[in-house]
């Protein structure tokens, strides 16, 4: 969870920001993740990309990747940049009782959002959507 300290406050997310000049999406999410919980971008196995998203708003596209770890990380908290860090099993990400969905209303456009009901901070009505 983001500290208050950054834009998108209290906000549940994956390690991310913006690319450094000559940055690949990839380097991008790897110096972040590093950066943000002290995972070394070398123990990581990338195993591909998840589908871009493009946020209009902000103009800012989104490039999700998924990788793999031959072990269990000790990860090291950003306290400028990350208030809490959360740890979710790969079982309670495939159980369809705790995905939700809500529907919010953002630039007079109503969207339906699935999360993950996981922690207190995804709980219905306690998302921030001031900023995106």
């Amino acid at each position: 969870m983001r500290t208050d300290l950054i834009r998108h406050a209290g906000q549940i997310s994956f390690p991310g920001g913006r690319a450094e000049v000559n940055e690949t999406p990839v380097e991008t999410a790897l110096r972040e993740t590093r950066e943000e919980v002290g995972i070394d971008p070398h123990s990581v196995n990338i195993a591909g990309s998840i589908s871009p998203l493009y946020l209009d708003r902000s103009d800012n596209r989104i490039n999700p990747f998924v990788g793999f770890m031959d072990e269990k990380p000790a990860l090291i908290r950003n306290p400028n940049e990350v208030e809490e860090i959360i740890i979710v099993k790969m079982d309670q990400l495939l159980n369809d009782q705790l995905l939700k969905r809500e529907i919010w209303e953002l630039q007079d456009r109503k969207l339906e959002v699935p999360y993950w009901d996981i922690h207190k901070r995804a709980a219905l009505g306690s998302h921030r959507n001031d900023d995106e």
